[in-house]
């Protein structure tokens, strides 16, 4: 967690609409965004283009809404970030339609060869 002197948040008011506000930072490569009830895929990590790691897991409601919609912005946010080496999404509706349709597991490991995707 990033921290101020005095051990408060540095972003007091931080939240996951405004995530790409820390796109800038060029050693972010490793984002973790693990059980925190995520119903969609924050907009802006696209920004993120030194990121190598993104985990997604426990995220039980992520894609609830319109799974089709969230796969679909897996699949732009594969083709912005090719250098991915790393994506986790267990525990999440996104990782069950995988499991599901193999095919559409096949294509999005195509856009990003070298990464390993946890399922």
């Amino acid at each position: 967690m990033l921290t101020e002197k005095n051990n408060g948040p540095l972003f007091p008011s931080f939240n996951l609409n405004h995530i790409e506000q820390f796109a800038y930072m060029p050693y972010l490569s490793k984002l973790r965004l693990l059980c925190l009830d995520l119903k969609k895929i924050p907009d802006g990590l696209d920004k993120f283009t030194h990121l190598l790691h993104l985990e997604l897991s426990g995220n039980v409601k992520l894609g609830d809404e319109n799974i089709e919609k969230e796969i679909e912005k897996l699949f732009k946010l594969a083709k912005a970030l090719p250098q991915l080496e790393h994506l986790q999404i267990e525990y999440t509706p996104l990782a069950h339609y995988f499991k599901e349709n193999q095919s559409k597991l096949d294509e999005l490991k195509s856009l990003i060869p070298r990464c390993k995707i946890e399922i």
